[in-house]
């Protein structure tokens, strides 16, 4: 079988002028960007605009070695890439282990080995880090890694009622409010106060690919991080074309398809709709992983992302476990099972599915997705899927987007401004998938049950939610 090295490369940009570092001082004239170019050995080639030789460069790969001698990729608490856990390494031309190589007397470098990356520039002028950015490059993926993603495309069962939907990060960018005004978003440096305002549109698609610091975060200045943002204001609606965004990667002897869903506003609705909980946020990223043997390339396993990984959820299902009045919560203290580190992992034969594609339940609002239909708890209560299921829809594969490093997927600082230390960044800067997901061989409760190995009373209710109980009704294709 043939590989092809993936193009969608992250670019390592914005490294010019001392003012690349101070976000209060960024205007789109500012000459902080690298381009990225894929030579003929599918090598990242980076191609700054301004002298490298001004600059040491100093590296972080987010791995460890462990007792075999191999790198094994390093996380934190909130599946973040872990850099605190590497040394950091000064590129230099006698480090022969450097996966940085200096081209072209100092106009170019280029990055071999795969894996995430932070990269500081460090003027030789005043010693000051002038920029640091995370940088990703990607792992081989199958030739055929397209056809698999839409092969095996899932279908995604929303909450009744449901007003924000997935859609491509260019329209939730470029969102206008009904006065018409674009409005602004203020994004910051860390823990730096200030900050630059960007228009919605074209100047904060560009920004955001151009200038896209680690530290960044779009700031949406209310508690909650977006709780009364103008993004609350941007709803849509399942007859609009729906958007999932993909990436295909191989290792060791798995191949993994990540599945991604961006929203432009999370509500946190409250069980009864009546308002929305300060965790509101806007912006979000849901997900699910399906892994596939490599040789046959059949489905292994499907994992879940519920939830942030500190944040565990209790499956509730139905009020007296009955399927056919859902509208009621189950009782508080009547739990049948909990998803810890907020995801789920299930055998492919045991999920409910149509032909080729798994059927996940988003959660109303914060559009968690989950393996059954029913209530969980988490911050709140929260209903996955839906009670007829006329929300429940497969998604067009002209909609199937890959993710581009060269696009705003260049941002590596935060996207989702949250309460607390919680916040969140976009894919290519979370977990790798072999790391977000338990391997094929691992047992969880899901499995024992539904494979008939566990007669407990939580296992006897968690079937009623699972085929052949539980049908679902048949999608709408659009």
């Amino acid at each position: 079988m043939k590989y092809i090295l993936s193009l969608y490369v992250l670019f390592i940009s914005h490294l010019y002028a001392e003012s690349c570092e101070d976000v209060t001082n960024l205007n789109d004239n500012d000459l902080c960007t690298f381009k990225i170019e894929i030579s003929e050995a599918g090598r990242v080639v980076i191609n700054p605009s301004f002298d490298l030789l001004q600059y040491d460069i100093l590296y972080t790969k987010a791995v460890k070695i462990n007792s075999q001698g191999n790198e094994v990729a390093v996380y934190d608490g909130e599946g973040r890439p872990d850099f605190k856990q590497a040394i950091e390494i000064l590129h230099s031309a006698s480090n022969p282990s450097s996966p940085i190589t200096i081209l072209n007397g100092g106009d170019k470098f280029q990055i071999i080995n795969s894996g995430h990356y932070r990269i500081r520039l460090k003027s030789k002028n005043d010693g000051d880090i002038h920029w640091e950015q995370w940088v990703y490059v990607p792992e081989l993926e199958p030739a055929n890694a397209r056809a698999l993603a839409e092969k095996y495309l899932p279908i995604i069962a929303f909450g009744d009622n449901e007003r924000y939907f997935p859609r491509r990060i260019e329209d939730i960018l470029s969102y206008q409010s009904n006065s018409g005004n674009q409005l602004n978003f203020e994004i910051k440096i860390d823990d730096f106060a200030g900050g630059t305002h960007v228009s919605m549109g074209q100047p904060i698609i560009d920004f955001l690919t151009n200038k896209g610091g680690a530290d960044f975060l779009i700031d949406f200045p209310s508690f909650g991080g977006g709780f009364n943002s103008f993004l609350k204001q941007d709803t849509n609606s399942i007859e609009t074309n729906l958007v999932t965004y993909y990436q295909v990667m191989e290792k060791g002897d798995f191949i993994y398809l990540s599945y991604y869903y961006l929203y432009s506003y999370d509500p946190k609705y409250k069980p009864d709709d009546s308002a929305s909980f300060p965790a509101a946020h806007a912006f979000d990223r849901e997900g699910l992983i399906i892994t596939l043997n490599k040789q046959t390339q059949e489905p292994l396993a499907v994992t879940y992302g519920s939830h942030i990984a500190s944040t565990p959820s209790q499956y509730l299902g139905c009020q007296n476990d009955d399927l056919n009045n859902c509208l009621q919560v189950g009782s508080g203290n009547d739990i049948i099972t909990t998803i810890n580190d907020a995801k789920v992992k299930l055998n492919w034969d045991l999920i409910p599915k149509q032909g080729d594609h798994l059927i996940a339940y988003a959660a109303k609002g914060s559009h968690a997705l989950f393996p059954a239909y029913g209530w969980y708890r988490t911050i709140t209560k929260e209903f996955a899927g839906n009670i007829d299921g006329l929300n429940t829809k497969i998604f067009n594969p002209a909609n199937l987007i890959k993710i581009d490093n060269t696009s705003v997927f260049a941002f590596s600082g935060y996207w989702v401004d949250v309460a607390g230390s919680n916040n969140a960044k976009f894919p290519p800067f979370i977990r790798y998938p072999d790391h977000w997901t338990p391997k094929p061989n691992t047992v969880s409760f899901y499995d024992t049950c539904l494979s008939g190995g566990d007669t407990s009373d939580p296992c006897i209710r968690l079937k009623k939610y699972f085929p052949p109980n539980k049908i679902v009704g048949a999608p709408i294709i659009l």
